[in-house]
């Protein structure tokens, strides 16, 4: 049930950072490009802003800080910047609505990607990935004499 309000959350990332993008567009067209760049900048900026990091303590590792591999990172964007086109299309193809209302259809955009990924278990995979558990007692000098 704790995912339906990180799924707000993240359509309301994803509807600010529409209006942050749609600022910077030559054309109102919501292409293929935009697309990419949307996925890759969601992200990056979700790992930046921690969001990655809170979400692996909140829901499964509990006692976990997140790799920095910057390469890794990087292919996740770009994946994510792929699995953007691929459901943008889909999703502006099919509901005429979404290409009137664009700030909406990103709202859901976002809501409805964190729900299907929690359900699929990729949130938990990308946890496993990305944790390097933090040992009990590591920060402690040895015991005895």
């Amino acid at each position: 049930m704790y995912f339906l309000c990180e799924s707000v959350f993240v359509g309301i990332y994803c509807a600010a950072i529409y209006q942050l993008l749609s600022q910077f567009t030559i054309t109102k067209k919501i292409g293929s490009a935009f697309l990419f760049i949307f996925g890759f900048i969601k992200h990056f900026f979700g790992n930046l802003l921690h969001f990655h990091s809170y979400y692996c303590r909140s829901h499964s590792l509990h006692n976990c800080t997140m790799n920095d591999n910057a390469v890794l990172l990087f292919w996740e964007c770009i994946g994510e910047g792929i699995l953007f086109i691929i459901i943008g299309k889909l999703l502006f193809g099919l509901i005429a609505e979404f290409r009137k209302r664009p700030t909406m259809a990103f709202f859901m955009f976002g809501v409805l990607l964190h729900i299907m990924f929690e359900i699929v278990g990729l949130h938990k995979m990308f946890c496993k990935m990305h944790c390097k558990k933090e040992t009990v007692g590591s920060s402690m000098a040895p015991l005895g004499p």
